[in-house]
């Protein structure tokens, strides 16, 4: 095994992940669609596998796999409490300091960016563009997983024009599912489909949260 050492050993996560570790010990999102007239097709999943404390401090052990083209990739992840990534291990090679925290952060980025919808879908939704569809309803993930209460949202018309809160777009197709974790004020987007145009950039993907279970 290689290791790699930083100058800067105590590097904290700028990003709001913690929390997400905090209240889903295991989580696997899958995501669709279409990019420059190509098509793609990937996966991704974090376990925290264990845990201690010292003091206040908890350090989280984290499995993280992301499977591409049917090739799985596989790291580790040792995390704090307080932000700190003490170490990050891919393909043998240990690393600790600011290019662990860069690594970690990367590997979780559909976590993260599932986290940061969420937030935005609470300022968007609903609003006179998006309008809520059906009632309220539970979802479970098994008899081991988590348990959340869904709200699905659609575009009020199609093709939708919006500009609200910082975001504007033309879509030709939408639909989202705004999870509330049941027992608690954690939210998830479960599902999300777009196909449009979404600040700027051309959009065509489905967003799916396959698994998670609430941390004990």
């Amino acid at each position: 095994m290689t290791t790699t050492t930083s100058n800067n050993p105590t590097v904290t996560v700028q990003v709001d992940v913690i929390p997400l570790l905090q209240t889903l010990s295991n989580m696997s999102i899958s995501y669709s669609g279409m990019s420059n007239g190509s098509s793609f097709s990937f996966t991704s999943s974090y376990q925290v596998v264990s845990s201690s404390t010292s003091g206040s401090v908890t350090t989280y052990e984290v499995n993280i796999s992301f499977e591409y083209g049917g090739s799985p990739f596989t790291s580790v992840a040792w995390v704090q409490s307080n932000g700190t990534v003490v170490a990050y291990d891919e393909f043998g090679l240990n690393t600790t300091g600011s290019e662990a925290t860069s690594s970690f952060v990367s590997s979780m980025t559909p976590f993260i960016e599932d986290s940061s919808l969420s937030a935005s879908a609470m300022a968007l939704y609903p609003s006179p563009y998006f309008t809520a569809s059906g009632s309220v309803y539970a979802q479970s993930f098994g008899s081991t997983g988590a348990s959340f209460f869904d709200q699905n949202y659609t575009a009020s018309t199609l093709p939708e024009n919006f500009s609200q809160c910082g975001y504007s777009g033309s879509l030709t197709a939408f639909s989202i599912t705004i999870g509330k974790l049941q027992q608690t004020s954690f939210f998830l987007v479960m599902n999300e489909h777009i196909v449009g145009v979404w600040d700027g950039e051309n959009v065509n993907f489905t967003i799916q949260v396959t698994w998670a279970s609430k941390a004990a």
